[in-house]
Order: structure tokens, then C-alpha cells, then sequence
């Protein structure tokens, strides 16, 4: 039987993996850069060399790689763990998102400190702080 606290704990997760998710798609399937990365530049995607444009899509695909990973560790780690305990691994995962998240808020807080632009360093920050929740609930449970 699932525990409220592991329900709440697994709702946390999965809302950030859906995020995650969505987010994954975008930087996946993106043909420039985002939105808050012009605004941080200060110019148009056009305005940047084609070799350039090159690296920069390489590296929000691999954010967007970054993404993938967490967005399915979260929402399939916690809900397999509801039926069959994973014990390290369904802890370990969360973690290791929450790394990514935090560590994430920090490079777009860098960046909005650094160029004035508004990025999701927030979001960053609240998805981590959702993580810390659910890892808190989950972990309470199980004591």
C-alpha cells in the first residue's frame, strides 16, 4: 500500500519530470537558442557565426540530453519504487536530479547576474526545492 507521504513524495517528482520533459524537447529539437539566451546576448540568432551557431546547438542539445535523464528518472524511479523497492537507486535518483536542477539555477542565476536577462534561474531553484520536498517526504516514509 502506498503511503500518502510516498504519493506526495512521488507527485513532487513528477512534476518537475514533466517539466524536465517539455524542456528536453525544446532544447532537443531547438534550431537556435532560447529565448533567454538572446536576451543574455543581446543580438539575434542571426547575428551569429554559422560555426557558432554550431557549438551553441550542440550544447543546448546536450543540456536538453540533461534534461531527458532527469525528467525519466523522476517520474519512472519513484513510481516503480511505490511496487517494487529500489532502496539505493530510488534515492540515489532524485539526488542526482537535484544536482542537476541546483546546479542548474546557479549557471542561469551566473548568467542573469552577468548580462541582465531574465532566465529561469527561479524555476531552477523551485524545481530543486521541490526535489528537497520529495526526497524529505519519501525518506520520512520509509523511517
Amino acid at each position: 500500500m502506498i503511503g500518502l507521504l510516498q504519493l506526495l513524495s512521488v507527485c513532487l517528482f513528477a512534476s518537475v519530470g514533466l517539466i524536465s520533459l517539455n524542456m528536453a524537447a525544446k532544447s532537443l529539437r531547438s534550431r537556435s537558442f532560447l529565448s533567454f539566451h538572446a536576451a543574455a546576448y543581446g543580438n539575434s540568432w542571426d547575428s551569429v557565426d554559422g560555426r557558432l551557431q554550431a557549438v551553441i546547438l550542440a550544447l543546448l542539445r546536450t543540456v536538453g540530453l540533461g534534461f531527458l535523464v532527469v525528467g525519466l528518472l523522476l517520474l519512472l524511479v519513484p513510481i516503480i519504487d511505490c511496487f517494487v523497492p529500489l532502496s539505493f537507486f530510488a534515492v540515489l535518483s532524485p539526488i542526482l536530479s537535484l544536482l542537476f536542477c541546483f546546479g542548474l539555477g546557479v549557471v542561469n542565476h551566473r548568467l542573469h547576474q552577468q548580462t541582465g536577462a531574465k532566465t529561469p534561474w527561479k524555476e531552477s531553484f523551485f524545481a530543486s526545492a521541490m526535489i528537497m520536498a520529495g526526497i524529505i517526504l519519501s525518506m520520512i516514509q520509509k523511517s
